[in-house]
This record gives structure tokens, C-alpha cells and sequence, in this order.
């Protein structure tokens, strides 16, 4: 487990340790300049809370022995520091469509919608303005590559769901796109039969789907790069999984890619890199995987560290679009041993609650087994029970395994909070006494969004921004000054409350 940890996170010393470096020698500074950036990263911890800096932080600190890059930053005075009130039109809870729609218009709008207003009004997204002006841009993520938080830099449609009109607006807009969600693009999956990959080869893009296609990307390319038909895989999963770790680049590749692919535009790039499944871990309560996702983020974040510190001319800003869950270290105590241990624990785990899940729900193995003894339900908790041994390394009770089991087999009041009487919520509940990381459910949270900048224009990232402020200091920055319509102010969050419309892809 270790060693695979230590390959693919190797990078990330060497970034934290360039930051000590530039220093020492002068030649570089984080610090704003008042000078307007020639490049925008604009990195996304998706479904981040607070809490998931510190967790990384410290497992960083205890398995790895050195900080994360996230938190090298936020010790350094220059660096700035602020938090989004993220509200959207519809909720004080935001959904990741209204929340990368606020950045990509400076409009808030309702759950669900990308850059478009209650009454079908089209609001501009960033990246038709960054194109207008001559800048190049691209989108990079770990999920599906039309999902909301992508597609609020660089699309306008009613519904999120409408992924086959949001890559359609991608094509001659974004000049690099790397992520899931292939059939959008393929003729035989769309409703209009459309070939999107040849149509974006035609416009010159280089078409990539594996790690080695990628790999040969050089700087001046546009780039279409697909790896699967939905998100990516789990990086506590994908590091295990020899054909996905061949095949399937984790985020920091791929980010050094885009960079690589856009290092060399004229008038430069607006590039946005989001950590998607941070967010769907935090959904499934998974503890460990989400560790896994925050730090394979820093490591990305690392690559960006680099980038901007040789160049001098690239402004980096690094946030989340809502929190999640709310996970965080608890005091513990008594059999479960001090809260280190448990985290250790946790840094140990081998599979995700994906993984897991599909093992427990193997019927095959209950009605073998059940065949053999006189009781099912003992036969389910064994599984259970052992299944946790293996990827968690940890000894449930048989309360806990029986819980588990029940939750697995459909059965509900397991858990007195109804978001997490799931199989998923109930696995997190059990889990927290033995690596001792609670939730506080399994949705999305009202907390400011956590912020950090470093560069020429970060000084304007300082401080409690509303959202739709984001996207007046971007333009403003890439001196391509707009505004976009607004909904009336009766339509505020307090009046016209919706349901949180975020799809449900963490569920196992």
C-alpha cells in the first residue's frame, strides 16, 4: 500500500520543496504584484469542507512526512486567503451546476442550471470570453468531462442533464478537455447520431484515451482527451488496479498535460482543474477514499505550484464550490485507541465503499454459503465482517457487521438520520468508531467555501467574496469586462426554495 501511495504521490515533495527553494533564492513570489496574470488556473476541490484540508494535512503529515502543498500555501503570509458565500438562486445549499454557473457569469442561478436564468434567459460563460479575447482554455476533471462543474465555465443550458448540448458548446470554445463521459461524444449514444469525436477532430483536436495518448502531448495541441464512459475510478482504487493505473493518468498527469498543451498560447489561458470525486466521496461518508482524492488534488495543486513558479506570470486560485458532509477527526478514545490511530487506520484502507459495496452485494456468495449453513443472515455478516478485515485492516463487532448487513440487504431504520440510513450512510456511521472520522450526513452543506490565491491578482481573492464575484474579478483580469443579466431579487434564495437537484453518482 505504501509503496504505491509513494510513486504516485512522489511529485508533491518536490513541489512543497520548491516552494522553500524559490524563496530562499528570491526569484520567484506567491504574493500579488498588482499586475494582471497571462494565466489563470483555477482549481476546484469539488464538495470540499474544511475539514478535508486539515484530514489531509495531517495524514500527509503522519504517512508521508511532509505537509501538503494546500497547506504550505496557507502558511505563507503572502498568500491569500477568503471564502465564497456560495449560495445559489434557489437554496442557501448550492448544487455544483449553480455554483460553477456563479463563477462562469456572476449570475447566481437555480439548482441544476447551467448559466441560464428562470425564464430561459442564456447568460455568457466565462470561456466564450476568454475565446473572444484570444485566450486559449481548457477544462480538466476526474468526472464525467460535461458534468456541472466543467460545464459552468463554459456552457449555457436549463438543465445540467443536458450533456449532449454542453459538449456541442465545448467544441471551438475549449481547446483542451480532459475526463470521463465518452458517449456523450459518440454517434451511437446520441439521441441526434451526431460523431462529436470526429467532429472535433476535424476542428484539430488531438483525440487521446489512454494515459500513453495523453503522454505525447505537446505544447500548441488541442485536445480531446476521453477516459471512460463516466467518472474516473477512485484513486484508493486505482492505484491497486494494475489495467486502470496503465491506462487511466491521475489528476496531476493530466493537469502537467493541459499545461503543457496550453503553456505556449500568445495571449494565454484560463484553465479550470477540478477533483470531482472528493465530492462524491464525501456523499458516501468514505473516509478513506476521500483522504485519497484531497491529496491526489494537492498533488495536481503541486503541478500548478510549479507552473506559476517558474513563469511569473500565472495567477492560481484554489477553492471548493460547496462543503460536503462536514467530515472531521473526532477525539477518540477507549477500544478504538487515540484519534491517530484511528486516522491511520483510515490511511491504510485498500478499497472504496464502491468496491466494497459491489462484494457485498454478490448474492452468489450469501446463496452458496447460505446453502451450507442454517442461518443467511449469520452467513451476510461474515462476509461483512471479513470483507472489512481485508480493506480496512479493522475488526468490526457484531453489531456493527450486523448493521452493515442490514443496510446491504435494503433494510432501513438502521440509522436515526434519515440521509444515512443508506448502505453507504450506515457504513460511514459504523467506520467512525474505528477510524474515527464522522459525517454529518451525506449532502451538501451551506459553509462558506475555503479559498486560497497565489500570484499576480490574487490580492483580489482576499477575504468573504460572493460567489457571483468571482466572475467580475476573472474578466476583470483577463480584460475582457462583461455583464451578464441577473434574476429580479424576489427570486432570492428565501423565496424560492427548491430541492437540491445534484445527482445521486455516489451511490453503491
Amino acid at each position: 500500500m505504501r509503496s504505491h501511495r509513494r510513486n504516485f504521490l512522489m511529485s508533491g515533495g518536490l513541489a512543497t520543496l520548491g516552494v522553500s527553494l524559490l524563496r530562499a533564492n528570491g526569484s520567484a513570489s506567491l504574493s500579488g504584484t498588482g499586475k494582471r496574470p497571462k494565466n489563470i488556473v483555477y482549481m476546484v476541490s469539488d464538495g470540499m469542507s474544511a475539514g478535508a484540508i486539515a484530514l489531509a494535512e495531517i495524514a500527509s503529515q503522519a504517512d508521508r512526512r511532509r505537509p501538503t502543498n494546500w497547506a504550505t500555501l496557507l502558511r505563507d503570509p503572502s498568500v491569500a486567503r477568503g471564502m465564497f458565500d456560495q449560495a445559489s438562486l434557489s437554496s442557501s445549499v448550492t448544487d455544483s451546476a449553480a455554483a460553477s454557473s456563479s463563477w462562469g457569469s456572476g449570475s447566481r442561478v437555480r439548482n441544476g442550471a447551467i448559466n441560464t436564468l428562470p425564464d430561459g434567459t442564456a447568460l455568457v460563460p466565462l470561456a466564450k470570453l476568454a475565446k473572444e479575447k484570444g485566450l486559449g482554455v481548457g477544462l480538466v476533471t476526474t468526472t464525467s468531462i460535461w458534468d456541472a462543474t466543467p460545464a459552468g465555465f463554459a456552457s449555457s443550458v436549463p438543465k445540467r442533464s443536458q450533456y449532449e448540448d454542453i459538449v456541442k458548446q465545448y467544441l471551438n470554445r475549449v481547446d483542451v478537455l480532459m475526463g470521463g463521459g465518452r458517449d456523450a461524444f459518440l454517434a451511437e449514444k446520441r439521441a441526434d447520431k451526431q460523431d462529436l469525436v470526429a467532429a472535433y477532430r476535424d476542428s484539430g483536436y488531438r483525440i487521446a484515451n489512454t494515459k500513453q495518448e495523453t503522454g505525447v502531448v505537446k505544447p500548441g495541441d488541442r485536445l480531446l482527451a476521453l477516459y471512460g464512459s463516466g467518472s474516473l475510478p477512485y484513486t484508493i482504487d486505482h492505484v491497486r488496479n494494475q489495467a486502470d493505473a496503465i491506462q487511466i493518468p491521475a489528476l496531476a498527469e493530466m493537469a502537467s498535460a493541459a499545461l503543457t498543451a496550453l503553456s505556449t498560447q500568445p495571449k494565454g489561458f484560463l484553465l479550470q482543474i477540478e477533483g470531482a470525486r472528493i465530492d462524491h466521496t464525501a456523499h458516501a461518508n468514505d473516509a478513506a477514499a476521500l483522504i485519497q482524492e484531497q491529496l491526489a488534488f494537492d498533488e495536481a495543486l503541486g503541478v500548478a505550484l510549479r507552473f506559476a513558479q517558474q513563469r511569473g506570470d500565472t495567477l492560481v486560485v484554489i477553492c471548493t464550490d460547496h462543503g460536503n458532509a462536514n467530515p472531521g477527526l473526532n477525539s477518540m478514545g477507549g477500544a478504538s485507541g487515540s484519534s491517530d490511530q484511528c486516522l491511520a487506520r483510515a490511511m491504510k484502507a485498500t478499497a472504496s465503499f464502491t468496491e466494497i459495496a459491489k462484494r457485498l452485494g454478490n448474492r452468489a456468495d450469501y446463496t452458496m454459503d447460505a446453502a451450507k449453513a442454517s442461518d443467511a443472515r449469520a452467513v451476510a455478516e461474515r462476509l461483512v465482517t471479513n470483507t472489512f478485515k481485508e480493506t480496512h485492516g479493522i475488526d468490526l463487532s457484531p453489531a456493527h457487521a450486523r448493521a452493515i448487513a442490514s443496510a446491504a440487504a435494503g433494510e432501513k431504520g438502521i440509522s436515526l438520520n434519515a440521509q444515512q440510513d443508506t448502505l453507504v450512510g450506515v457504513t460511514g456511521q459504523v467506520l467512525a468508531n474505528y477510524l474515527g472520522i464522522g459525517f454529518v450526513g451525506t449532502s451538501h452543506t451551506a459553509d462558506y467555501a475555503t479559498s486560497t490565491a497565489f500570484g499576480p491578482g490574487s490580492e483580489h481573492f482576499e477575504g468573504l467574496l460572493r460567489n457571483t464575484d468571482v466572475f467580475q474579478k476573472l474578466t476583470m483580469l483577463m480584460d475582457t469586462p462583461y455583464h451578464n443579466a441577473s434574476a429580479d431579487e424576489r427570486m432570492s434564495a428565501r423565496s424560492t426554495r427548491v430541492a437540491d437537484t445534484e445527482p445521486r453518482q455516489w451511490a453503491v
